[in-house]
């Protein structure tokens, strides 16, 4: 009886050997290491009316979204300092949420952000687009102390995130003004520079603004093909670059969407009378005539015009141009 019931026993010594020899099953997640976001917070307090108010004053600025900002207690979102009534612009991605911040903090540093669980009334928010306010990129410095002005807009696309630096430089020596722009552009993902596209726009040319555009960058400019320092007629083009990405490189569409030119007064240093009189009426004959002309149309009506001027009586008291 004993020699049929070893091999049973033994069978069983076994299985549970092997039962307590086996690791344990993983656990399931647990509610704190679920999907989290980072939550972009405008601003608040211990009232409902701090959180209205820094809901105003995200509008008092000139910032825009594509969603209105939320009001939030902050004892109902886990991750939060409890007790706090704040207004929120939004929840996304870390490298959103990140990129969100960078570009307000340029005009507004007190936006933060905040690491949380994408659970309650946070899951029901999305990273919205926000427009920062247009910035003032031209003025007349003190003489002899250049003005450095930077910004930048960036996007996150799939290929990575996609960065435009701007810095425009402005110098003044009390009669005339020098003004200048560079543009970096990268494409980066993580520390990886994917791509990279620069360009320097020399004297004298300005920026007029660089937005964000769904997911392009958009730079607009007017650049001084001449200018009157060197040259007697001047020519500007307004210009608009949009920066995307296509098939993982930086792409730049560049268009011309306007023009100015006109004819530079007269330069009477060295000149006599004689000569004044004859280059301001030349000058007062031809200048409507070159107003937004090409140069080729100016220098057609100054040939056209200048017998006449030669003809002009000389006046030794003639003193300008009108």
């Amino acid at each position: 009886m004993s020699q049929r019931l070893l091999p049973s026993l033994l069978s069983l010594f076994l299985c549970t050997s092997a039962a307590q020899a086996a690791p344990p099953k993983k656990q399931k997640k647990s509610a704190d290491t679920a999907k989290r976001v980072t939550l972009v917070i405008w601003g608040g307090g211990k009232t409902p009316a701090d959180a209205e108010r820094a809901m105003k004053d995200f509008t008092d600025r000139g910032f825009k979204s594509s969603a209105s900002l939320v009001r939030l207690f902050s004892s109902e979102v886990r991750g939060l300092n409890p007790g706090f009534h704040i207004a929120v612009l939004g929840a996304c991605s870390s490298v959103e949420g990140h990129a969100l911040l960078r570009r307000a903090r340029q005009f507004y540093p007190g936006v933060y952000g905040r690491a949380v669980p994408a659970e309650g009334e946070v899951a029901k928010l999305s990273c919205p687009s926000v427009t920062t306010p247009r910035r003032e990129w031209y003025y007349e410095p003190s003489p002899d102390e250049p003005a450095v002005i930077t910004s930048s807009e960036e996007v996150v696309v799939p290929a990575g995130t996609l960065k435009v630096t701007v810095e425009a430089t402005i110098d003044s020596n009390s009669e005339f003004v020098a003004a200048s722009y560079s543009v970096k552009t990268r494409l980066t993902k993580g520390e990886q520079v994917i791509d990279e596209w620069t360009h320097v726009q020399p004297d004298f040319a300005t920026v007029s603004d660089l937005t964000l555009d769904g997911k392009t960058v958009v730079l607009t400019t007017k650049d001084a093909l001449s200018d009157c320092k060197g040259d007697s007629f001047a020519e500007v083009e307004f210009r608009t670059r949009r920066f995307s990405v296509k098939n993982g490189k930086i792409a730049v569409k560049e268009q011309t969407t306007g023009r100015e030119s006109s004819l530079c007064g007269p330069n009477y240093e060295g000149s006599t009378p004689c000569s004044i009189a004859r280059q301001t009426a030349l000058y007062n004959a031809v200048r409507g005539a070159c107003e937004n002309a090409t140069r080729d149309d100016c220098m057609k009506a100054i040939s056209e015009y200048e017998a006449e001027a030669e003809d002009v009586e000389c006046n030794e008291s003639y003193g300008g141009a009108d």
